[in-house]
C-alpha cells in the first residue's frame, strides 16, 4: 500500500489556536517554501516538523499522519 503524508491535523490546530500560517512561519522559524510544501502535503524535513511542534507545543503525531493514496 502506498502512503502519503497529511498535515490536516496541523491546520486544525492552527485554527484552534487562532494562528495564521504567517504566525506559524514566524514562531517556528520555518521558511515560506517549507510552509508551501506542507500546504501541498509534500515532504518536509524532520527538523522543520520539530520546530513546528516546539512552537505550538504539540507532539509530531499531533500534526502529521499517513493516509493511503
Amino acid at each position: 500500500m502506498k502512503l502519503q503524508l497529511s498535515y490536516n491535523k496541523l491546520w486544525k490546530i492552527l485554527i484552534d489556536k487562532n494562528m495564521s500560517k504567517l504566525d506559524l512561519i514566524k514562531q517556528a522559524g520555518i521558511s515560506s517554501s517549507t510552509l508551501n510544501k506542507l500546504s501541498k502535503g509534500g515532504n518536509v524535513n524532520t527538523s522543520s516538523l520539530l520546530k513546528i511542534c516546539e512552537a505550538i507545543d504539540v507532539k509530531l503525531e499531533d500534526i502529521v499522519e499517513t493516509l493511503p493514496r
